[in-house]
């Protein structure tokens, strides 16, 4: 009598939250992990088309643009198309043209190369921009950190106002901030974490405070 003898490898065990995670290149366990799974539930943030997000890949100034287009209500993409007035171009038919049109025309972002890496000092710029046009940021509240309320639209201030602003709200954190540091999708859904909660009930643009350059 032959007994042949069979060993059966235990099934991996996968939990609940790695089969519902959006992502299959993000560890659910990561410290931006819960976030960005809500952000992407609710269309803050979408992944890259292969159901990859690329957490350490460089924001885009295109990319930025397209997150400000989707934590603003009432951005319709097709009222932004082919307005050469507000940018490069260069941008016409690419698919970040809507975005880049309506941050330009907004004053969010200042850019000649909207494919180039984002730093942390121009993306909190940007959400302080976006703030103070849907007065998710008052005069009064930037008058309590020392900002003088006619320096709020003074180009030559803003960024230090926006750093006021983002210290003051715990957007950044002392020992974190490099302003001139490259902006990774990770690093970009921990900001919009921070901010979200700021803004969810100013969502709308309500006018348009072009900075003097």
């Amino acid at each position: 009598i032959i007994f042949i003898f069979f060993i059966i490898a235990p099934l991996p065990v996968v939990s609940a939250a790695e089969e519902s995670f959006p992502f299959t290149d993000v560890n659910p366990d990561a410290s931006y992990a819960a976030a960005l799974a809500e952000q992407y539930e609710i269309g803050l943030i979408g992944g890259m088309g292969d159901g990859t997000f690329r957490p350490q890949e460089r924001v885009t100034y295109a990319m930025l643009a397209q997150i400000l287009c989707n934590v603003t209500d009432g951005y319709d993409p097709a009222d932004w198309t082919s307005r050469e007035a507000y940018f490069n171009p260069d941008v016409i038919e690419t698919w970040y043209e809507s975005p880049a049109g309506f941050v330009s025309q907004y004053d969010l972002i200042e850019t000649e190369n909207w494919t180039d890496t984002v730093v942390c000092s121009d993306t909190i710029r940007a959400f302080y921009r976006l703030g103070l046009r849907t007065e998710m940021i008052g005069e009064e509240e930037l008058s309590s950190y020392g900002i003088d309320p006619s320096e709020i639209y003074d180009s030559e201030k803003d960024l230090k106002n926006a750093e006021i602003w983002a210290f003051s709200k715990g957007i950044l954190r002392e020992g974190e901030y490099k302003p001139d540091a490259p902006v990774t999708r990770a690093e970009l859904s921990e900001l919009l974490a921070r901010v979200w909660p700021l803004m969810d009930d100013h969502r709308k643009i309500t006018r348009i405070c072009l900075i003097d350059s």
